[in-house]
């Protein structure tokens, strides 16, 4: 309330949560990124980076709460059911974070890291050609993922 462009300050308080993050200052991310939800708290955005520093720092209670108000606000983003799709997995609720992440594939089906989630998820579970699948389409979209061609390498591509 009351600022000029509420848009440039909630950008500018993500990169420098950003610039925080990426120095392992992760506590001093949170708090600058709750500062500026206490300015502008229909900003989904803000409610993404604070699951994503939740998620890293551990507090998974803290982080679902945090997931879903940003799906009540930005419902049309990916990553805000994405994320969902993350803590509960994390949570072992695997049969939900499935469902979860074949939503965001829905939406995007290009989301490199629901794909890659998807077919972590279904090596678990002993559905390696499904997998494969996902991480050959996730290859496709990026060739330098490691991670994709790691996992494509354990299962036997």
């Amino acid at each position: 309330p009351g600022r000029p462009n509420p848009g440039s300050a909630v950008v500018d308080a993500i990169n420098q949560a950003l610039e925080l993050e990426r120095a392992g200052r992760l506590d001093e991310a949170l708090a600058r990124i709750r500062q500026e939800q206490s300015e502008a708290p229909g900003e989904g955005g803000l409610y993404l980076v604070e699951t994503r520093l939740l998620l890293k720092l551990r507090r998974l209670e803290e982080a679902e709460a945090a997931a879903e108000k940003a799906l009540r606000l930005a419902p049309q983003l990916p990553d805000a059911l994405y994320q969902r799709g993350v803590i509960q997995a994390m949570k072992k609720e695997l049969d939900d974070a499935e469902r979860t992440f074949r939503q965001v594939l829905e939406r995007a089906p290009e989301h490199v890291a629901a794909l890659n989630d998807l077919a972590l998820l279904l090596i678990t579970q002993g559905r390696k050609d499904e997998a494969r699948e996902l991480l050959q389409r996730v290859i496709a979209i990026n060739p330098n993922d490691q991670q994709a061609r790691q996992r494509l390498a354990a299962i036997g591509s």
